[in-house]
């Protein structure tokens, strides 16, 4: 089983999309700030989106030390957020501020995500490594 295929870095991943995600729909608000009458968009939040789109990892045992899993991809789900900015003169009611705060906390969530991927790929190595001798 590749490092990668594990349940645990499979859900690594998928919180890795959802970070993403909403990066991606941060950024378009930022973009259409200045758009009169926008509405805030946002991703729902990842506890959700697990909770909505998971089924239960089905285990399959070869050998009594060996288990493997799967998870199913999860979407996510952007809708206009309930909780508006003041509306503006325009009507528009996205504040450029919250989406720049909004911004840098995905970014820096992202950033961590992948430094624990990081952190567990070397941890498995390293177990790995144990059983050679090494």
């Amino acid at each position: 089983m590749a490092l990668t295929n594990t349940p645990q870095a499979q859900l690594l991943f998928e919180k890795m999309r959802h970070t993403q995600a909403r990066q991606e729909t941060t950024s378009d608000n930022l973009a259409r700030s200045g758009v009169a009458g926008e509405k805030t968009k946002e991703v729902e939040s990842f506890s959700k989106s697990l909770n909505r789109n998971s089924k239960p990892a089905s285990i399959k045992t070869t050998n009594a030390n060996h288990l493997s899993g799967s998870l199913k991809n999860a979407g996510f789900k952007v809708k206009t957020s309930k909780e508006q900015a003041d509306p503006s003169l325009t009507g528009n009611s996205i504040s450029p501020e919250e989406q720049l705060l909004q911004l840098n906390e995905a970014g820096t969530d992202f950033y961590r995500l992948q430094q624990i991927h990081k952190s567990e790929e070397e941890r498995m190595k390293t177990v790995l490594n144990m059983g050679n001798g090494k």
